[in-house]
């Protein structure tokens, strides 16, 4: 009969320990029903309004029920009726599991057959919401520019091809700023200093629909802070990049000592992070540089260019073409000190427990990295890097080491590595019988020094490999070979036949005779000869060692003492 059945619905991230039960008695269908309503009776539509849900939640929180049991509890005799019940902590946005079933509530055993049909959602909040955005750009005589950003959209925004459940689920408020400006154009004209000069600053809201501690409560009617709640970001930076001295004359002669050879940078970023799981977020990075390059004027040496003996005989042009540049060629050299500090504190969200603890993570490098480039002839180039890697984590756990402390401090060596490359223009070009041939020689050599982490390098050594390249490449124009030695000629030369005057002009015409059969066949032999017109030889060699467990530390140029040896 009819109560004696409640369907059930139970949804939530599980069937056992978080969910919603909806429970409704159920009315009997006829068995001589054809009618749609008595087979369908209206009583046994299940209407349930979302925000009961959410509102069952904090009701029960109010009177301090269990949460561990449903709530309401069951009672012995109670009267069948539509109720809503809850266990755990479930929510509607977080839906993995619906179970449909049904209970026997009298005391006779029953036999049935149940159809569930139609489980949707209707009534969708289609309450009104805008956005806008606003721009702004000024520019400040010919040293400064300045731009403005805002933006904001309520709860429930969206485009015209997004769905309900995609659209904005918050109120989001934010601005920036962002200006450039070229400090050195406030100084004197005479000074001549580069100083660009950036700074940006940003903040950003966002106020949720739904209270973040249930996710299935409007924020009005949960009881979470507004400030705990608000997802707020906050970024900012300063930048001054590539500060340095410009040259006011460029007929001025440059010098290794001149100011004009360096530069410095200066780069700090900023975010500061909290929401409802994350109390406090910084994550800050600053870059500080410096790099000074000079390019030497070429003092090439030739002792013999003018020396008679050689200047007009082909086959000693190698010496008088001998050269020497006494000067390299170019010296940079570069240093950076970049750090990164991240801290984040997570909320604790149970009543009760004690604060979670600060995570901190430190990266703290010191690098520098120089550059000799040599021409040593024209035709002899060599050049030779080295980059310098330090980091500085030799601190206690207990010591609060923050971005700026230490801040010169270089720390341990953690890598070095160097590259040497020289490169030779073998002269075929100054032997004529050697002209036709260009030819080239490489070789590379690299050297790499990598240590462990601090707490492992007593117990593993350091780890060092090196590695060599030969290259040879020579390319052969063979017609140069072939005119020079004369084969493109053999077997051409023709005899004159005969010899008669143009009687209009008077002028002595020679007939030339044709080749003969033995010039055509040695002429096609010739040819076949001559028909490799480009030749290209190659030859590379490759050689490496690796060796871990390695103990020393490097020093100037890769190298150090090490048990009295170098």
């Amino acid at each position: 009969k009819d109560d004696d059945l409640l369907g059930i619905v139970r949804l939530g991230s599980d069937t056992d320990d978080n969910y919603y039960q909806i429970e409704i008695p159920l009315k009997i269908t006829p068995f001589n029903a054809s009618a749609a309503d008595e087979i369908w009776p209206e009583e046994n539509n299940v209407n349930a309004a979302i925000k009961n849900f959410g509102n069952l939640k904090l009701e029960r929180q109010q009177v301090g029920a269990p949460v561990n049991e449903l709530y309401p509890l069951p009672q012995a005799g109670e009267v069948p009726e539509f109720r809503i019940r809850v266990k755990g902590n479930p929510n509607l946005a977080n839906i993995r599991t619906i179970m449909l079933g049904v209970k026997n509530v009298s005391f006779a055993p029953k036999s049935m057959e149940l159809w569930y049909n139609e489980l949707r959602v209707s009534d969708f909040d289609d309450k009104s919401s805008w956005a806008a955005i606003v721009n702004a750009d000024a520019n400040l005589a010919d040293f400064a520019d300045l731009s403005l950003t805002g933006s904001m959209h309520t709860i429930g925004f969206g485009s015209l091809d997004q769905m309900v459940n995609e659209r904005s689920q918050d109120e989001l408020k934010q601005y920036g700023m962002v200006s450039n400006i070229n400090v050195g154009q406030l100084l004197p004209k005479k000074v001549n200093i580069s100083i660009p000069f950036n700074f940006s600053f940003g903040e950003e809201f966002r106020d949720p629909k739904y209270d973040p501690q249930y996710q299935d409560v409007l924020f009005q009617n949960g009881n979470t802070n507004s400030d705990v709640a608000r997802d707020y970001t906050q970024r900012k930076s300063i930048n001054f990049i590539n500060v340095r001295k410009n040259r006011t004359s460029q007929n001025k002669k440059p010098h290794f000592y001149d100011v004009e050879n360096l530069s410095v940078s200066y780069l700090f970023n900023e975010t500061y992070h909290r929401d409802y799981n994350i109390q406090k977020f910084i994550d800050q990075k600053v870059r500080a540089s410096a790099n000074y390059t000079h390019s030497f004027q070429p003092m090439v040496f030739e002792p013999f260019k003018s020396w008679g003996l050689v200047s007009d005989k082909a086959y000693l042009q190698f010496i008088k073409d001998f050269n020497i540049n006494l000067l390299p060629t170019s010296f940079s050299i570069n240093s950076n000190i970049i750090r990164s500090y991240n801290e984040q504190l997570s909320r604790s969200l149970v009543e009760g427990l004690p604060d979670l603890p600060t995570l901190t993570q430190r990266n703290y490098m010191f690098d520098w990295d120089y550059l000799i480039a040599y021409n040593i002839t024209k035709s002899v180039q060599f050049s030779f890097r080295a980059l310098n890697n330090y980091v500085y984590d030799e601190f206690g756990q207990d010591e609060n080491i923050m971005l700026y402390d230490n801040f010169f401090k270089i720390g341990r060596p953690e890598h070095y590595h160097q590259t040497f490359n020289l490169t030779y223009k073998i002269p075929f070009d100054k032997f004529p019988v050697l002209n036709f041939i260009n030819g080239t020689y490489n070789y590379t050599a690299d050297y790499d020094w990598q240590a462990p982490s601090f707490t492992n390098i007593n117990d593993v050594g350091n780890t060092i490999q090196n590695a060599n390249t030969h290259n040879f490449t020579s390319d052969m124009n063979m017609d140069r070979l072939y005119d020079y030695i004369g084969l493109s000629k053999l077997f051409t030369k023709r005899k004159t036949v005969d010899a008669k005057a143009d009687p209009a002009t008077g002028e002595v015409v020679k007939a030339k005779k044709g080749l003969s059969t033995g010039q055509k066949i040695g002429r096609v032999g010739v040819d076949l000869l001559t028909s490799v017109k480009n030749v290209r030889l190659s030859y590379t060699e490759n050689n490496g060692t690796f060796l871990p467990g390695y103990i020393p530390e490097f020093g100037f140029l890769g190298q150090n003492n090490f048990s009295g040896g170098f």
